[in-house]
């Protein structure tokens, strides 16, 4: 798990300890402190703030959930700004937060803008069409939109790893990109407002052969909506697995699916 989000190391530990659990129900925190080789005693004290992380302990935490050169730097400063010994060394510590945070937000930012902007995982879709070719003009005549906006999208997918270019080509590098529960509601609005309205201009553009649309009303009591959610999300992951056969080194267009759900009667 990265530290990169994080602003308290005591939060850090409570989230890792809580997604082993996830994992593994009758994982305790008695067998954290033994992974992590310390005492139960002094784990659950650091984990309620009774006590500080020292930056011995700190260390070995690091060591032992084996966390990357960035993400152990990231931690270790998380402690000190806190529980540093001197004033000198929490404002050091600080000041390379501040930094660091800085940075992320900037790359999250990145993030968030592939997430409400379609043409980003329909650009990654692109590639596996058989006539891709990485440039700008290439993209923008096969999506419609603007050569200066697909070449800004094409680097910032290179910057953020979703995409590798090289030796001319590109390819995708299959990271998850499902939408992450600490992104801002504004953001998936946008997305999900861009991808109505290219519907509603297919509406009009595209031959009835090339699309496909269709509705159903039906009453049903409100406090059932949660279920329904679950019956489309279960649709969406079968639907995924039918195109996953469907993609061949022969694919020539890329489509979008969408499904819709909304209350249309007022509240009382």
């Amino acid at each position: 798990m990265s530290t990169q989000r994080y602003t308290s190391a005591r939060k850090f530990l409570l989230d890792e300890l809580m997604n082993r659990q996830k994992r593994n129900p009758s994982y305790s925190q008695r067998a954290f402190a033994r992974d992590l080789g310390i005492l139960p005693s002094r784990l659950s004290e650091m984990m309620t703030g009774k006590v500080g992380i020292s930056y011995r302990n700190a260390n070995k935490i690091a060591q032992r959930l084996e966390l990357s050169d960035e993400d152990k730097a990231m931690f270790l400063d998380l402690v000190q700004s806190e529980y540093g010994r001197s004033a000198a060394i929490r404002q050091a510590s600080s000041e390379r937060l501040r930094d660091r945070l800085q940075e992320a937000y900037a790359f999250k930012q990145e993030e968030f803008n592939v997430i409400s902007d379609w043409y980003h995982a329909a650009i990654l879709e692109l590639v596996d069409l058989k006539d891709f070719e990485v440039s700008a003009k290439h993209v923008a005549k096969r999506l419609g939109i603007s050569p200066d906006i697909a070449g800004e999208a094409i680097h910032r997918l290179e910057r953020l790893n979703f995409l590798k270019i090289k030796n001319g080509g590109a390819e995708k590098t299959h990271r998850n990109r499902a939408t992450t529960l600490d992104v801002p509601s504004a953001y998936i609005r946008k997305s999900h407002a861009q991808v109505l309205r290219k519907a509603e201009e297919a509406l009009d553009t595209r031959p009835v052969s090339e699309r496909d649309y269709s509705y159903m009303m039906f009453a049903m009591p409100k406090k059932k909506i949660s279920y329904l959610k679950k019956v489309l999300l279960s649709l969406r992951k079968e639907l995924a697995k039918e195109i996953e056969e469907l993609e061949s080194q022969n694919s020539d267009s890329v489509f979008c699916v969408g499904m819709q759900c909304f209350e249309v009667t007022e509240s009382k």
